[in-house]
């Protein structure tokens, strides 16, 4: 049962792992033709699954920016052989969701019982107290319908919220990822990956420790927004990440949740640091992959926003309207 709560909260902590660690100087070296043409064929074998890339380039940097998602439908058609490919054709990878945990049995066993007393409210507190009467009656409507359980009033907002996602995702459950794909290529063909640090889980766990439950109201009121339109909006998202269409997959609601639910503030505060360390990395003539969370480089002031700022030339599907 304990494992199984932790499991349940990897996907919120993967989120905000992100490197920004800080390479060694390196020489700015004009690209050579045939860095471009490695590019741009990684880019073409990239595009035939379908999901989406964007080639990253100006005189001195070149880079494969792949769009992942976190929480795609099982059962979701997207190709993952010429991701594999491209990701052999690369110089290196860059892929922040690849972390290495401070998972020590310490660590779960100082986390577990916080999470488990975090699950309910202060003596005195209700969640009736920390919204109009209006959204509380969303939620007694989705208790009547048997989603929430009795004396869902005492509980912590962000913990219902976790478990509206699962009803949110369906029976069909979520599928691989890019994350998962890229992981195993990485195993197999022992790619070349740009080191990552080592994050403490326990570290991770007490900034949602410290914050207080109303700050989760709005995420709480998001997912069960989901909650009550069904799983086929998650799955019209996956669609949307499958086929490009990324626009209409940042306008979903049920993207919209992964802005309003912790740690989002965090991963918004990571991106500058996102963004410099792909510059500070591509200013040698190589070609790299970067797998990064799709909201964290499309939304409006992302990191494709914040490379184009800086004047580089992107390639690739459209981000934004």
């Amino acid at each position: 049962m304990r494992n199984a709560i932790v499991r349940r909260l990897m996907p919120y902590v993967i989120a905000i792992c992100v490197t920004t660690t800080a390479s060694p100087s390196l020489a700015n070296q004009p690209d050579t033709p045939e860095l471009q043409d490695k590019a741009e064929d990684i880019l073409v074998v990239g595009r035939r699954s379908g999901i989406p890339f964007w080639r990253v380039s100006s005189p001195t940097i070149i880079v494969i920016v792949v769009g992942d998602l976190d929480g795609v439908i099982a059962g979701t058609k997207w190709d993952p052989g010429p991701l594999t490919e491209a990701l052999l054709k690369a110089d290196r990878i860059l892929h922040p969701g690849k972390v290495e945990y401070d998972f020590s049995l310490g660590a779960v066993i100082s986390v577990i019982p916080r999470w488990l007393k975090q699950a309910s409210l202060p003596r005195g507190r209700n969640l009736a107290q920390m919204m109009p009467p209006d959204q509380f009656q969303r939620l007694v409507r989705l208790e009547r319908r048997g989603i929430l359980k009795k004396g869902f009033d005492r509980k912590h907002p962000f913990h219902l919220a976790v478990g509206l996602f699962d009803h949110a995702v369906g029976k069909s459950g979520l599928g691989p990822d890019i994350s998962d794909y890229v992981k195993r290529a990485a195993k197999k063909h022992r790619l070349n990956m740009v080191p990552v640090p080592k994050v403490g889980v326990k570290a991770i766990f007490n900034n949602l420790f410290a914050t207080q439950p109303e700050s989760h109201v709005q995420c709480l009121l998001d997912m069960a927004a989901l909650a009550e339109m069904g799983s086929s909006l998650m799955k019209e998202r996956s669609e949307a990440w499958a086929a490009r269409r990324v626009p209409q997959l940042l306008a979903s609601p049920a993207e919209q949740v992964y802005g309003s639910c912790w740690p989002s503030h965090l991963d918004e505060a990571a991106r500058p640091g996102q963004r410099d360390t792909i510059l500070r990395l591509l200013s040698e003539p190589k070609v790299t992959v970067a797998v990064m969370d799709i909201r964290s480089l499309a939304i409006g002031g992302g990191i494709l926003d914040q490379l184009a700022a800086r004047g580089l030339k992107i390639e690739g599907p459209k981000w934004k309207n």
